[in-house]
């Protein structure tokens, strides 16, 4: 009998370079997104240390006073950047999960027909080892 092959290999080996690939662009896109959620997280608990501190403190000079509405509105717009970075990211992570779980499944599909192949392989392997056993028996019981 001839040894196994499958005609699919390098199509299957082509199709796992790409789950790979799909899987380290989701992973990239899921730190993304991770690090712009911590990062509008550490803006909000800044914004809330300040202001804490600026209550917190019975005289505030005059400067302080002047600059503040526009240092409020620069944290806000910083916060609003953000969520609108996270909901891209969001959407960028989908994208990139619909064609993992896409490679995921292809890779999955010809890898479960290799397994048939091998399978159907080993079964007539068998079929042919126990035929070849059997003329093996006959003849030397025709000779006995």
């Amino acid at each position: 009998m001839k040894k196994f092959s499958f005609p699919l290999d390098r199509v299957l080996v082509w199709r796992r370079l790409e789950f790979d690939r799909e899987q380290s662009l989701l992973q990239r896109a899921l730190f993304e997104r991770n690090s712009m959620v911590a990062r509008e997280a550490a803006v909000r608990q800044y914004r809330l240390d300040s202001e804490r501190l600026l209550s917190a403190n019975a005289s505030i000079d005059a400067t302080l006073v002047s600059t503040l509405a526009d240092w409020q509105s620069s944290i806000k717009r910083s916060i609003a950047s953000l969520a609108t970075g996270i909901i891209a990211a969001d959407q960028k992570v989908a994208a990139h999960q619909t064609r993992f779980y896409e490679a995921k499944r292809r890779v999955g599909l010809l890898e479960r027909l290799r397994e048939q192949r091998v399978d159907n392989w080993k079964a007539e392997l068998d079929r042919e080892e126990e035929a070849f056993a059997t003329e093996a028996f006959l003849a030397r019981s025709r000779r006995l």
